[in-house]
């Protein structure tokens, strides 16, 4: 190779590495101007997910919960989809303090009946990032009066996020939950909506006679894009056999936002919180099943999706 030629290469080399660097800064602070156009680094090429499942027994006379099973799972664009490990803990509930950054708390038992259960805590860690859920079971025995029938009302709360570093955003943060039956059982779901006093809250209020009885959750979280949730059947968490057979008893909570450009999502820590409410015949036995899952879902933010590393 003669020197004109390698002098060529050099500077066509300088020259994309600055194009590089330009698109970098000019993709961190999106112009205001809708007519200019994304440069082709921007397009998000790269996407990674952080996929979890855990199926419980819940026991409301002695609080127990029991994981039944448990898996979870990591993608990403190119590459095989692989194992990764689910951390559980359960511990009772005057154990979680309610300055922690996400939580779930009784507002109001005029009954003074509502019982809470054991607390159970999901987790999963990698080398670019972080999740965690809590599930807090409550009961009320002998809610209310339908007919003739006496029910107790069961009230799962779920609360908590994660975070993401090594270049990327997090486009999606969220968690499911379903009470483990095929009949539907639901009477009430709540999720969180707006980030206020950085803080996002959701608060539902159990059907009974005898006066008021809610329950709040709260989750630290930046504001940033939307806060939001649904009923039913979701992909948001991924495909799992252990809860798409209760769908009609589960409520969905998350963060979410745009996975179309790389400056889109969030490198601060996201989530949300949610209730789902379920009434059943005071005499229909003890313990009871529930399924929780929770999935973090992250781009590179990098142009052309280059230097983010692996995400598991």
């Amino acid at each position: 190779m003669n020197r004109k030629v390698l002098a060529a290469l050099v500077v066509a080399l300088m020259l994309g590495i600055g194009a590089i660097a330009v698109t970098d800064r000019a993709a961190a602070a999106p112009s205001d101007d809708d007519s200019a156009a994304p440069l082709p680094g921007d397009r998000v090429r790269q996407r990674s997910a952080v996929e979890l499942v855990v199926k419980v027994r819940y026991d409301p006379r002695t609080r127990a919960v029991r994981v039944l099973s448990k898996a979870g799972r990591a993608r990403s664009t190119g590459r095989p989809t692989h194992r990764v490990a689910v951390g559980t803990r359960a511990f009772g509930p005057s154990q979680r303090s309610a300055r922690a950054s996400y939580t779930c708390l009784v507002r109001r038992d005029s009954t003074g009946r509502l019982r809470p259960g054991n607390v159970l805590r999901v987790s999963a860690d990698g080398r670019s990032y972080s999740l965690k859920y809590l599930l807090f079971p409550y009961t009320l025995n002998r809610a209310r009066t339908l007919g003739r029938t006496l029910t107790r009302q069961i009230e799962f709360c779920v609360t908590g996020g994660g975070d993401v570093w090594n270049g990327f955003h997090q486009w999606l943060d969220g968690a499911s939950v379903a009470y483990a039956s095929r009949t539907d059982r639901t009477i009430g779901t709540q999720w969180g909506t707006e980030v206020v006093d950085g803080s996002v809250s959701s608060t539902i209020s159990l059907k009974v006679g005898g006066g008021p009885v809610s329950i709040g959750a709260s989750t630290t979280v930046a504001d940033k894009d939307r806060h939001t949730g649904s009923t039913g059947r979701s992909g948001d968490v991924g495909r799992w056999d252990q809860i798409e057979p209760f769908n009609p008893n589960r409520v969905n909570t998350f963060y979410k936002s745009g996975t179309t450009w790389r400056w889109q999502g969030s490198a601060d820590y996201q989530g949300n919180n949610g209730h789902l409410l379920v009434e059943v015949p005071q005499g229909s036995g003890g313990a009871v099943g529930y399924v929780l899952a929770a999935a973090t879902r992250a781009h590179c933010k990098n142009p052309f999706g280059i230097g983010c590393g692996d995400f598991d």
